[in-house]
């Protein structure tokens, strides 16, 4: 074992006690601990925001940078515990607050790093092949975002010490050796049907469905008020007597229009009641709620329904990628494993068969899930390896993934008419002539501000106070209400 910091080799002045060393499955981040003990003729004090390679049989099995120290006094000297986390901390240095649309969703990874992360370099970056209409990420971290990416293109993707990120097809990152009867003595097995479900509802939100057109109750000359048949995605078009009728947003308009659509209470209102017998007719792009039901091929062990609500998901594709995601993960038996191991070279995220004659296990599929190092008193590294089949390994991501939900919104799997909400700092963005996109709420559509050639802006001058309620009428104008709260005082 070697270990650096700042380039410099500190192995020998680091404590045996208290090293160890953790890493998790792929994207989650790694953690190393360890303790230095100054003495009178070291120089080094640790700091935060160094950094740290370790490095063992001649290979780098971790690199990033201290963020925390801690200083006790052990035997009349300075003892400093130190923890180090890797780069997906340098990754999540900045927030990604933006949108993308209609791309590969590996060249959304590349845009990402290249935007908010430029301390990371891209390593392997597979194509998924999935084009996906809008991806939203309000102010979520690179490594949220990343991951959303992943788990809808059934993905991995990880950080190795030398500061590259690798995205790629989940199977693909195979270990440089399997576990069998002879070169691993201590495995332990563990299987479970706890979380056996093998059928899936998926409840997702509403999408917008194929235009539909439907004949409502005919006039009678009397009667204004007529129920819709659904929700509309836009204002629906109306005609009375085949004729096209000028259709207004009840409470948002009430002059100027023959009739006028309530998208809450599915009603249409006519200003004039329609005459005895017109027909009315109404075509519009519905809102359809989504829900999808999927069974398991394997029933044998009976029937174990699951319903899950998501309104987040909002296109056919994903409520059933999701529906998916759910049968892989508990449509089958967990088994979990561990062992130890001398060896380097295992990473989390590899896959790994198992094979042992005593057990009767016979070339079992697992993931490594997490690898534990401690340090021997000789200087080697021992590793206690964790292991999780697929099914175990998609149900913890998953559980994951349900505790950071919030941060993003994926096109198809929630609003991508979302609008993100940018503070700009003045001095970064009043340019004269350009146009700006902006939201006065949360609900509003974008629109078009033109900022003017001339840019007034009045400082230093001292106000005359009206009595009353007072509008400015220009820049020029110096008349203000006096606020009491805020400092204003009687003559």
């Amino acid at each position: 074992m070697i270990l650096k910091i700042n380039t410099i080799d500190y192995t020998t002045q680091i404590s045996v006690n208290g090293f160890r060393y953790e890493e998790n499955i792929t994207s989650k981040v790694d953690i190393l601990n360890m303790r230095y003990i100054k003495t009178a003729s070291k120089t080094y004090v640790p700091a935060v925001g160094d950094e740290v390679e370790l490095y063992d049989e001649g290979v780098q099995v971790f690199g990033g940078e201290i963020i925390q120290v801690s200083c006790s006094v052990v035997a009349d000297l300075p003892a400093y515990d130190i923890q180090v986390k890797d780069w997906v901390h340098t990754l999540d240095r900045r927030l990604v607050a933006d949108s993308y649309q209609a791309q590969d969703l590996a060249q959304t990874v590349k845009d990402i790093l290249a935007s908010y992360a430029p301390d990371i370099s891209e390593g392997t970056i597979d194509t998924t092949g999935i084009v996906i209409e809008d991806i939203v990420f309000n102010y979520a971290r690179p490594s949220d975002a990343i991951r959303t990416i992943a788990e809808y293109a059934g993905f991995d993707w990880w950080i190795t010490p030398a500061k590259e990120l690798y995205f790629m097809a989940r199977g693909a990152n195979g270990a440089p050796f399997d576990v069998t009867t002879t070169n691993v003595k201590d495995l332990t097995l563990m299987k479970n049907d706890k979380q056996l479900k093998n059928v899936i509802y998926v409840m997702g939100g509403d999408y917008v469905g194929a235009s539909i057109t439907d004949t409502l109750s005919k006039g009678d000359g009397t009667r204004v008020r007529f129920p819709i048949p659904y929700v509309y995605d836009s204002a629906p078009v109306v005609k009375v007597n085949a004729v096209t009728q000028t259709v207004g947003v009840e409470g948002l308009h009430t002059t100027g229009y023959d009739c006028y659509w309530n998208r809450n209470e599915k009603i249409i209102s006519f200003a004039t009641a329609p005459a005895d017998p017109y027909e009315i007719e109404i075509t519009g792009d519905p809102l359809l709620p989504l829900l999808v039901k999927m069974t398991a091929p394997d029933l044998t062990k009976g029937v174990y329904e699951f319903k899950i609500v998501d309104r987040s998901i909002k296109t056919k594709d994903a409520v059933r990628r999701r529906a998916r995601a759910e049968l892989d993960a508990y449509a089958s038996t967990i088994a979990e494993a561990q062992f130890t191991t001398d060896t380097a070279g295992l990473r989390a995220g590899q896959r790994i068969t198992v094979t042992n004659d005593v057990l009767g296990v016979t070339a079992e599929k697992y993931v490594i899930q997490q690898i534990i190092a401690t340090r021997h008193h000789t200087g080697t590294l021992k590793y206690t390896v964790r292991l999780a089949n697929t099914k175990a390994f998609e149900i913890i991501e998953f559980m994951r993934m349900l505790l950071e939900m919030g941060d993003k919104t994926v096109g198809g799997l929630g609003d991508s008419t979302a609008l993100l909400d940018t503070i700009m700092t003045l001095s970064e963005q009043v340019i004269a002539n350009e146009v700006y996109s902006f939201n006065r709420d949360r609900h509003t559509v974008a629109e078009q501000v033109t900022l003017g050639e001339d840019i007034k802006m009045r400082t230093n001058y001292v106000n005359t106070w009206v009595w009353g309620l007072y509008e400015p009428t220009s820049i020029d104008d110096i008349k203000r209400t006096p606020l009491w709260s805020k400092g204003a005082v009687w003559a």
